[in-house]
């Protein structure tokens, strides 16, 4: 768990972990696009 962070900021240090957003989502470092940033882990 990576603690709080905001969706589609990039997490380059963070690839595979989970983190919740502030809305209390919980969002997944994943790459995409050439990129790595916050998703929605629900999706």
């Amino acid at each position: 768990m990576a603690g709080v962070k905001e969706e589609n900021t990039e997490c380059q240090n963070y690839q595979n972990y989970v983190a919740q957003a502030p809305d209390g989502l919980f969002l997944v470092c994943y790459p995409h696009d050439g990129i790595m940033s916050w998703i929605r882990a629900d999706t």
